[in-house]
């Protein structure tokens, strides 16, 4: 997906919250509700591209399978980032506490 001033993939996420209708009737919803484990809504989310196929999907009358976030790779991330000096310690004491698993 090319957006003007966005990261390409993977670094885009989907907001807090969407809901996708067509013709009044609700295709796709999702929404982020924020706490410890999700870093305030800093993480967790589901990826633009698999949300677009579900609903391409969807919409097309094949079957799909809703995008479910992984959170698993959210923790691959923040180890990744905090390996590569990108990533703040706050934030990975923050993820630490909330009980996620880092690999460090």
């Amino acid at each position: 997906m090319d957006r003007p001033g966005y990261q390409s993939s993977p670094g885009l996420v989907g907001q807090p919250g969407c809901a996708i209708y067509s013709d009044g009737e609700l295709v796709y919803d999702w929404v982020l509700v924020p706490n410890e484990a999700n870093l305030g809504g800093a993480l967790d989310r589901p990826r633009p591209a698999e949300i677009l196929g579900y609903v391409k999907a969807k919409l097309a009358g094949e079957e799909a399978v809703k995008p479910e976030v992984d959170t698993e790779a959210s923790d691959k991330l923040i180890s990744d980032a905090y390996k590569a000096g990108k990533m703040p310690q706050f934030v990975v004491d923050a993820a630490q506490k909330a009980g996620r698993t880092l690999d460090l």
